[in-house]
């Protein structure tokens, strides 16, 4: 069954499953190559990087491999960083897509285009809607949760059946680790080989964190980061990461499932189903519903709640 609401958030889990389906291949795939090597090169010390090639890769044509390079002169710790911050890339990557495309779709057209700075220059008016995304980014939530808290209340709400949960007690102490592994993501974009200010206060802002803390069954693995001291992530941590964005986008899924928004969310996506038939038996009807919303990767409604979404349905003319 779904767990979210919103398509940008089934949109964006769904990148982060596939990710989690490869990450551990890729891992065991390369500690593979790696050792296999170190031994065809103990055991064969004049090889040629084409013959260690053809011996350990068949079947793949590969151009530009460098086994000695993988197997003997990079350690595995930096080859599993290296890893660990393509991840980093990718999930703060999913991230901000998800706040762009979740923003426009639970916040009202007409607060998004408010403008704060006029247009200057070449360059565009800056509006609420452009604070709202780049405030969710950088790791400040409040921002967002003020203008979706001003948004009209659902008459559907509490009608959806969950399998996710609300992270109420542990969303500011997601936050703030979110807000650390974004400082982490600056550093690889930006090529840092030290770690920068921003990440040595992020840090001290979670050092004290526990799993308990956040909700979790494991807190992410980091590195003591002090300003100055050699960058480091952990693959490790960095797959724990992924578990908090996790958290943090069914949070705010769930959350925004209170608002008018879920409304238009729920229209939009009965109009992609095709062939509606219910029945004219409520009990079969109700059943059909439910089974219906759930086709379209949304919660579907509590049994008891379910005649209220035919009733809203109906009164939008969408079904008879």
């Amino acid at each position: 069954m779904a767990n979210s609401m919103f398509e940008s958030t089934y949109a964006a889990c769904q990148e982060i499953t596939k990710t989690f389906d490869m990450v551990w291949a890729l891992d065991a795939g390369l500690w593979n190559l790696r050792r296999d090597a170190q031994k065809y090169y103990a055991e064969h010390p004049d090889a040629t990087e084409e013959e260690v090639k053809d011996n350990l890769v068949q079947g793949l044509t590969i151009h530009g491999l460098n086994p000695k390079q993988i197997a003997i002169e990079l350690s595995w710790e930096y080859e599993e960083q290296y890893i660990a911050k393509l991840l980093l890339i990718n999930a703060t990557a999913i991230f901000d897509t998800w706040v762009d495309t979740f923003v426009e779709a639970t916040i009202s057209k007409n607060v998004l285009q408010q403008i704060i700075y006029p247009k200057r220059a070449h360059k565009k008016p800056y509006t609420l809607g452009d604070k709202i995304k780049a405030d969710f980014k950088a790791g400040f939530f409040d921002t967002y949760v003020k203008q979706l808290k001003a948004e009209q209340k659902s008459t559907l709400s509490g009608s959806f059946e969950f399998t996710a949960e609300r992270q109420d007690n542990y969303i500011e102490n997601l936050r703030l680790t979110y807000k650390y592994f974004k400082s982490c993501r600056n550093c690889c974009a930006h090529g840092d080989v030290n770690f920068t200010a921003a990440t040595e206060k992020s840090y001290n802002a979670i050092k004290a964190l526990t799993k308990t803390d956040c909700g979790l069954k494991e807190f992410p693995k980091i590195e003591p980061t002090v300003q100055g001291n050699p960058f480091k992530l952990y693959l490790r941590g960095v797959v724990g990461f992924y578990d908090i964005l996790i958290r943090i986008i069914n949070h705010f899924d769930l959350f925004a499932a209170d608002y008018i928004a879920v409304e238009k969310e729920l229209l939009k996506r009965w109009s992609q189903i095709p062939n509606v038939k219910l029945s004219a038996n409520s009990e079969k009807r109700n059943r059909s519903i439910r089974n219906y919303i759930i086709s379209v990767n949304m919660c579907p409604p509590y049994s008891n709640k379910t005649d209220d979404v035919f009733l809203f349905l109906k009164g939008m003319k969408i079904v008879k």
